[in-house]
């Protein structure tokens, strides 16, 4: 199993929800679906979003100033595109 991150999976969200609103493609709908909520898992008790998930499956508890800024960005364009901003 390969480690899965917050920061990169952010942007993954912002490309495939651009992408829809580019061109109206709703094939990518259910993986904006699935990674939003994942991104909102990583959510520490401080509001701030962890780094994600080592090889083993093992939480992160690092934070990543860099991922938390991607993180937001994806989400408030996730809550623009599903009409909750």
């Amino acid at each position: 199993m390969s480690s899965r991150t917050a920061g990169p999976n952010a942007w993954i969200l912002l490309a495939a929800i651009h992408y829809r609103n580019t061109t109206g493609y709703t094939g990518y709908d259910a993986m904006i679906d699935g990674i939003a909520p994942w991104l909102l898992s990583l959510q520490a008790g401080d509001g701030s979003i962890k780094f994600g998930f080592n090889g083993s499956g093992g939480a992160m508890q690092e934070r990543s100033t860099e991922h938390n800024m991607d993180c937001y960005a994806a989400f408030n364009t996730y809550a623009s595109l599903r009409g909750n901003n």
